[in-house]
């Protein structure tokens, strides 16, 4: 899919936002801007641009203001084509602006009633079948599910938001969650990784910290620091360092480790000396997604 046919497939949502919904205006910083409202929902697609801003009666600002692209992965909103040919209006999950943040993987795991894909090794939440005659019910329930999370995220207390868990395998079954295959081969090995350490006399800590990682564990006055990847590939160990060493400023872990099939011959080279320039140790996951105690046990000594 191209970015004109993304522009086409806004236009689109565009007109039937105009032909069922009705106009108000609103105020954005110094000018008004005439919105389409439906009960408690204000959705806003500007006529010459990729977006879609939304937002609801009551709310100060703007709840979702995403640019929309075919396959920019640093944009907020994309535009898919499912195997069955639907053309899937998706979010990558992040919340940011003038309120309290709200991380991807927080996002992606507390959103109810909107199923999880995979693109391009990436999860992203569906926002609606722009082919479905429920397009935008669809996304009037998407605008409300953001306000809902960012409401629990605003008011949550700060105690609780500090003190997290060392211990976030991500989603949990398909059935349960929805979730893409990535994420239950992620929640099967994190699993597995977190009951090898236990075996070995670690225990998940429960601290204060800025970020979730995928296991952190503790023994006696040393602390290990796991990084889950379920595949080999080299983008995923080359994101399981970034986000290792960016952990690791707020952890200050004694081990860093990350979890992981055995990289390609083609680029095992370059990963091993990766690894060795930032001490990282390797602990490896089998194909069939186990992992096995011995190289736990190599990885923590």
């Amino acid at each position: 899919m191209s970015d004109r046919d993304v522009r086409k497939a806004m236009r689109a949502l565009r007109a039937k936002i105009d032909e069922r919904w009705d106009v108000e205006t609103l105020p954005f910083g110094k000018r008004n801007i005439p919105v389409r409202v439906r009960d408690d929902v204000w959705l806003y697609v500007p006529p010459k641009n990729n977006r879609l801003v939304a937002g609801m009666r009551g709310y100060d600002g703007d709840i979702l203001n995403m640019t929309i692209s075919s396959g920019n992965r640093g944009a907020a909103g994309r535009l898919l084509i499912s195997p069955k040919g639907e053309r899937l209006l998706c979010h990558k999950g992040h919340l940011g602006g003038n309120r309290t943040p709200v991380r991807m993987e927080d996002f992606l795991s507390e959103v109810e009633g909107h199923r999880l894909v995979e693109a391009e090794m990436e999860d992203l939440a569906v926002v609606a079948n722009l082919d479905s005659p429920r397009v935008l019910s669809n996304v009037s329930h998407f605008v409300r599910e953001c306000a809902r999370i960012r409401t629990v995220a605003d008011f949550e207390p700060a105690a609780a938001r500090k003190a997290r868990t060392g211990f976030n395998p991500g989603a949990k079954d398909p059935q349960e969650r929805r979730s893409t295959r990535t994420q239950a081969r992620h929640f099967d090995a994190a699993t597995a990784l977190k009951a090898a350490t236990e075996n070995l006399g670690w225990t998940v800590a429960r601290r204060a910290m800025k970020v979730s990682p995928d296991l952190l564990v503790e023994k006696g006055k040393r602390s290990a620091l796991f990084e889950v990847k379920p595949d080999g590939q080299l983008a995923s160990f080359m994101t399981a360092i970034g986000e290792l060493l960016t952990y690791s400023v707020d952890l200050r872990p004694d081990v860093r480790i990350v979890a992981a099939r055995v990289p390609s011959a083609a680029s095992r080279d370059l990963v091993i000396r990766a690894l060795e320039e930032h001490d990282i140790r390797f602990c490896a996951i089998g194909d069939d997604g186990t992992v096995p105690p011995e190289g736990v046990k190599a990885a923590l000594k």
